[in-house]
């Protein structure tokens, strides 16, 4: 079992990118494409947390509602569904809730206790600690 403190495994926000919710369809695309992100965080000008996107979202919007790349200058990030939803962790979490949760998903945003995101976990920063712990033993 990993024994680390989250905070150790933690990618601080200002270490990452991140989208606004009231970014453009647009910006979201050109963002992703320039750091080569295929699911980046989404959280709103207060600072919390609001979703995780995919550019499989992106372009299942694209290609439901037959857009042209211009056109995407005028559609809200936040009018683009989410096929799937990305589970939040909070930073009090024990360690071995994250297991469960990251199994399933590249990475785990991290909330603080009032909704505020604090940044993520890698799955890749989990199997590390996870190796640590047991090369330890």
């Amino acid at each position: 079992m990993i024994k680390t403190n989250l905070l150790f495994l933690l990618k601080p926000k200002a270490d990452l990118v991140y989208l606004f919710d009231d970014c453009t369809l647009r910006q979201a695309m050109e963002k992703m494409k320039a750091h080569r992100y295929s699911v980046v965080p989404v959280i709103n000008h207060e600072g919390k947390y609001v979703r995780t996107i995919s550019e499989g979202d992106l372009l299942a919007y694209f290609i439901d509602n037959k857009l042209d790349f211009e056109q995407s200058d005028n559609i809200k990030l936040s009018d683009v569904p989410s096929y799937r939803s990305y589970k939040l962790g909070e930073i009090s979490a024990e360690p071995k809730d994250i297991l469960d949760i990251i199994m399933g998903q590249n990475f785990v945003p991290l909330a603080d206790d009032q909704g505020t995101f604090i940044g993520i976990v890698t799955r890749q920063s989990v199997m590390k600690a996870f190796i640590k712990d047991l090369e330890e033993q």
